[in-house]
């Protein structure tokens, strides 16, 4: 879903043992329009991690958009011309918030991952009732920001005042 909207995607594999890496690397290997690095930190820290992909990876510098999005969520779009559509239409709004949608196997598996066009997937009725932030790091005048835990908000700086959006979102 990711890679269909974003012209970069940028994937954190956070130590998984399940194949997952090996999936993503060889996914990597298919496109140059995917990032992935390895985390190996028995801690999370994702506020961390996300700060500094976003402030280090070379990649995203020229990007409009910054969409910091667990691999489970998904943005409630059925290809990349309605994203791009909303997206337009929020062209002024340098933050907005967002509900995703959560995606889950139905059935989990012990050791390697089995994704496959038989894979079924459980998709909950309604979007989260928590929001995530999107934004476009060129409209924040050049200032230093931070990511919030979880992607839930984005401050000013560290320890500083939220950075609201006078737009809804989607």
């Amino acid at each position: 879903h990711a890679i269909s909207l974003f012209d970069v995607v940028v994937f954190i594999d956070h130590g998984s043992e399940d194949g997952t890496y090996e999936f993503l690397k060889a996914l990597e290997k298919s496109s140059r329009n995917i990032i992935l690095y390895g985390l190996d930190e028995p801690g999370y820290i994702q506020s961390l991690t996300m700060n500094y992909i976003v402030e280090n990876c070379d990649r995203l510098k020229d990007v409009d958009w910054i969409f910091p999005i667990d691999a489970d969520e998904f943005l409630p779009f059925q290809d990349r011309q309605s994203f791009n559509s909303a997206l337009i239409a929020r062209k002024n709004s340098p933050i907005i918030t967002m509900h995703w949608m959560n995606v889950i196997p139905v059935e989990y598996w012990d050791f390697e991952v089995e994704i496959d066009e038989n894979t079924e997937f459980y998709i909950p009725g309604t979007p989260s009732g928590y929001e995530k932030v999107a934004f476009q790091p060129g409209k924040l005048g050049g200032e230093p920001f931070w990511i919030d835990q979880g992607s839930h908000a984005l401050f000013r700086a560290k320890r500083s005042y939220a950075l609201r959006s006078a737009d809804p979102g989607f």
